[in-house]
């Protein structure tokens, strides 16, 4: 989780995504499934998904291996893996860095 000990959580989000639209938070709980749902059934897909106001997922192949076990010495394959990665878009990043600056700015005092 790095240097942040505030983070945001499914409850949450649903309650400002209900409040947002003006809808219950069990019909905003539907929709944010279906979201995660399809987020996550395009990028099994294709490997990749560019929502232009949120970023672009993709995915990269972590190449099989070997390694030892350090108490046996015993020799292990370890196999391919896909990694997902994401880059957020230019406005989200804008964002986080402007509260960054203002988070730094309330700590030195001016």
């Amino acid at each position: 989780m790095g240097k942040y000990t505030k983070y945001s959580t499914d409850p949450e989000f649903i309650s400002l995504l209900a409040k947002e639209l003006d809808i219950i938070p069990e019909e905003a709980k539907v929709i944010s499934k279906v979201f995660v749902e399809c987020v996550r059934s395009c990028i099994v897909r294709n490997g990749v998904l560019n929502i232009r106001s949120l970023g672009f997922f993709h995915t990269k192949s972590r190449k099989a291996g070997k390694a030892r076990n350090i108490r046996t010495g015993e020799e292990m394959v370890i196999p391919l893996t896909m990694r997902i990665l994401f880059k957020p878009s230019h406005s989200i990043k804008q964002a986080v860095n402007e509260r960054s600056k203002k988070i730094r700015r309330e700590k030195i005092g001016y």
